[in-house]
């Protein structure tokens, strides 16, 4: 016997349930964003650069902590001394001695810190107390110096001084080649032969290129930083006087009516 067909039934529609509103966002906004290390520097949130300064000459007995304004000048920010010779032997001793942990860094760290009136960091004192107690064990036989590691082996290459001085010019240079490349955007070849220019008797220009590409990796680190810092507060007459310390021939064509020379009013002043 053949089965009688099921019918359909249809049920009846029901409501659609309803979806939580969800929160709009600008997509946009939030994919377009540049990497972190391309924004805009704010000294405020950059609390690892904070350096205390020496005692006033009051002593900060009448230092109200209070006063945030009054508590935070006595810190010194790495952006407060542009440009400052004792700023970038600073800089450059403790990104040294961070990455290469030399005894000859340490002093010059001292050395600079003091210049500028502040207190080292409390890692680079912990290094210094370590080797004054390692002199006060032996009683004065192993002299402070090498405690410190100070005393330099034949055969081991070149001096500490001599590496210093290196050390020095090479920082001068990547950070003019950062310098140029993060404000004014120029390729590697093109800030290569300005620095060459405005550098004689140092490195060749493409001695700059192959190191600034391959053996300076960590020293860009701090540069860019300082770049950075000099594209947020340097004003526009402040970016033409860098320009200024380069030879207007060894400029880009598209850059150098921004070359004080180009302009006949600051070439009369």
């Amino acid at each position: 016997m053949n089965k009688p067909k099921k019918t359909k039934v249809n049920k009846p529609p029901q409501p659609k349930a309803k979806k939580p509103p969800q929160r709009k966002t600008n997509k946009i906004r939030a994919t377009s964003q540049p990497p972190a290390v391309d924004r805009e520097f704010d000294p405020s949130t950059n609390c690892e650069e904070l350096h205390l300064k020496y005692p006033p000459e009051n002593s900060w007995r009448n230092v109200s902590i209070k006063d945030s304004q009054e508590f935070r000048s006595l810190f010194l920010g790495d952006w407060e001394l542009l440009g400052n010779e004792d700023r970038m032997n600073f800089d450059s001793s403790l990104f040294r001695l961070r990455n290469w942990e030399s005894p000859f860094d340490l002093l010059q760290l001292l050395w600079a810190a003091d210049k500028l009136k502040v207190y080292p960091p409390p890692s680079v004192l912990s290094i210094l107390a370590k080797a004054i107690e390692s002199y006060f064990l032996t009683e004065g036989k192993m002299p402070l110096d090498k405690c410190l590691g100070l005393v330099w082996k034949r055969g081991k290459g070149s001096s500490y001084f001599t590496k210093s001085k290196e050390h020095t010019r090479d920082t001068l240079l990547c950070e003019q080649m950062e310098t140029l490349r993060y404000i004014w955007g120029l390729t590697i070849p093109e800030a290569a032969h300005m620095v060459a220019s405005a550098n004689p008797g140092t490195l060749e220009e493409a001695t700059i290129k192959s190191r600034y590409d391959k053996e300076w990796k960590k020293l860009r680190i701090i540069c860019h930083s300082t770049a950075i810092v000099h594209s947020c507060c340097w004003s526009r007459k402040d970016k033409k006087k860098f320009l200024g310390t380069f030879p207007v021939h060894s400029l880009p064509p598209h850059l150098r009516t921004k070359h004080p020379s180009d302009n006949p009013k600051e070439k009369h002043n």
